[in-house]
């Protein structure tokens, strides 16, 4: 049995028993039949365990305004069909951590990384979507990949509005340059219907205020503007941590500041290898990604990249 029917029957119990209790005890017919049901439910769920509560449904907000919408009545269903495939298909792909750059091609894991359009959303008009979710019953559930994509969208849309160079660079390090593009052509998208558009999501609200600031964060995010290169630099590793998501250190040469970095996601750093490769002359090919004008990005990807000196 499952939560809500278990809390739908707790209910139909104390609504009969309240109506028994007000009901004359004259009035044997009705409360044969009250008596029935009220005898019917406590066994439905005499032998069962209350079921635990299930998690609170992530939702995400995802507004328009300008020419495609009639006020808040209405909205053109061409333009929402595709602006909301654009969307959808870049959080997809972001959600996929795929490193496949590849222009055509299926997203991997899209069905399970889709949003569900549950209703419409208040304010200027939009949709109230839902994030997928994994079975409750996972012993230690993860964080949903599509929910993390929705933070990091936002909070990105943010940062190019504002033109923070420094912090684009952070949020779209290891995003592919493929969702980068469908992400661009979203808002592509909407510049050529004149439209804005608003992304709410837990508590937090980012709106672009004109299509100026659309155009600006759509450029920031072009392709030709994130360059992604490899570059074999030969050094020391001066600091290491140890396990996943580890960050590094890599000096060049004396007088020079060490290069900081990170590992790529999945390669995790043991006590054992930070003892066989600290202060120890190496030569290292790093993914380098550099948005703008603004300071390299150094990953390494695999530790087969690393040759000993």
């Amino acid at each position: 049995m499952n939560y809500n029917d278990y809390i739908s029957y707790t209910s139909e119990i104390t609504q009969l028993e309240k109506f028994l209790e007000k009901m004359p005890k004259t009035s044997v017919i009705n409360r044969i039949g009250l008596e029935s049901r009220l005898k019917r439910a406590k066994a439905a769920i005499a032998d069962a365990p209350r079921p635990e509560k299930p998690a609170e449904k992530l939702t995400a907000r995802l507004t328009f305004r300008g020419n495609p919408v009639v006020g808040r009545r209405a909205i053109e269903a061409n333009f929402a069909a595709k602006a909301t495939e654009l969307f959808t298909d870049a959080l997809a792909l972001i959600a996929s951590k795929s490193d496949n750059d590849n222009v055509a091609g299926s997203i991997r894991n899209k069905k399970d990384n889709q949003l569900l359009i549950t209703g419409t959303a208040v304010g200027s008009f939009g949709f109230q979507l839902e994030v997928p979710q994994s079975s409750t019953e996972d012993l230690f559930p993860k964080a949903e990949p599509v929910a993390e994509a929705l933070q990091q969208v936002q909070t990105l849309f943010e940062a190019a509005s504002k033109r923070n160079i420094e912090e684009i660079a952070e949020l779209v390090d290891g995003i592919s340059k493929r969702a980068l593009k469908k992400l661009s052509g979203f808002l592509g998208y909407l510049a050529t219907q004149k439209a804005t558009c608003g992304l709410g999501y837990k508590g937090k609200q980012f709106r672009f205020k004109d299509l100026e600031q659309v155009h600006s964060v759509m450029e920031c995010l072009k392709e030709d503007n994130i360059k992604d290169t490899e570059e074999q630099l030969t050094g020391e590793f001066v600091s290491l941590t140890i396990g996943n998501n580890a960050k590094f250190q890599f000096k060049i040469g004396e007088g020079e500041n060490p290069v900081t970095g990170k590992f790529e996601k999945g390669i995790e750093i043991t006590e054992g290898f930070a003892r066989e490769h600290l202060w120890k002359t190496v030569t290292v090919t790093f993914d380098v990604r550099t948005v703008g004008q603004g300071t390299p990005r150094y990953t390494l990807s695999r530790l087969e990249n690393i040759e000993m000196q």
